[in-house]
């Protein structure tokens, strides 16, 4: 049902990017991570500014185990993220102790 919603906000409001990324995080939690890539990737196109869509582009990479790419988007997240929620440093510490290299 979340999907369906997405698709309509989608379809209310195409330039929206949060509505792409939140499409994007259920996809990603249905483990659908290609798809959920290319939604993140719309929302970034649309608003290159919002950190939370590089965190959760960052977070699909991890999931699929490309973790140099995600720690670099990690690392953009960080630097565009103006409140400092502490869960982006986080994310970004979790990946890099999981898989040290």
């Amino acid at each position: 049902i979340q999907l369906e919603y997405a698709d309509k906000a989608i379809k209310y409001d195409v330039n929206n990017a949060y509505f792409y990324s939140h499409k994007g995080h259920i996809l990603s939690k249905l483990k659908r991570y290609d798809e959920a890539f290319n939604f993140q990737l719309n929302a970034i196109r649309l608003n290159v500014s919002e950190s939370l869509f590089y965190k959760r582009l960052a977070d699909i990479y991890g999931l699929k185990g490309i973790i140099t790419f995600a720690k670099v988007i990690y690392k953009q997240a960080i630097h565009l993220n103006r409140n400092k929620e502490d869960y982006y440093y986080h994310s970004f510490g979790e990946l890099s102790y999981k898989n040290k290299e």
